[in-house]
């Protein structure tokens, strides 16, 4: 996975930060949201070393998709901490964020190939 960009409350710079595969691959797989109180104990991802490793508790994640249902990437959110878990709630917040950045980013592709399309007619005029 490529982070294309990331957020930490802590405030040390080389801070890894906690991306687990296995869940974005889970997320990307199924097409939907996930979310998961204490991820270490989450049956869905048992198999996941990167999880223990990186401290993942309470995750939750969503896919990008656009209007075809195609993947865009995902948007993940974790904490380390137990005691603040995410909830059914912060998930559908979650959602809402997740569908207007996969609109945008939608809208931002079809914009560059508009751009594109044009810049083509302008030499195509040009060259007549």
């Amino acid at each position: 996975a490529t982070v294309r960009a990331s957020k930490s409350r802590r405030t040390t710079e080389d801070d890894v930060i906690p991306l687990s595969q296995t869940i974005i691959d889970q997320a990307m797989s199924d097409g939907k949201a996930l979310l998961s109180a204490d991820a270490t104990r989450d049956s869905r991802f048992s198999r996941s070393e990167s999880l223990h490793d990186l401290q993942i508790r309470s995750v939750m994640c969503s896919p990008l998709l656009d209007l075809q249902a195609r993947p865009l990437g995902v948007i993940q959110i974790s904490t380390r901490d137990l005691g603040q878990q995410f909830t059914p709630d912060d998930l559908e917040l979650l959602l809402s964020v997740s569908l207007q950045c996969a609109r945008a980013l939608e809208n931002a592709t079809l914009h560059e190939s508009m751009l594109a399309q044009r810049e083509i007619e302008r030499e195509l005029e040009f060259a007549t």
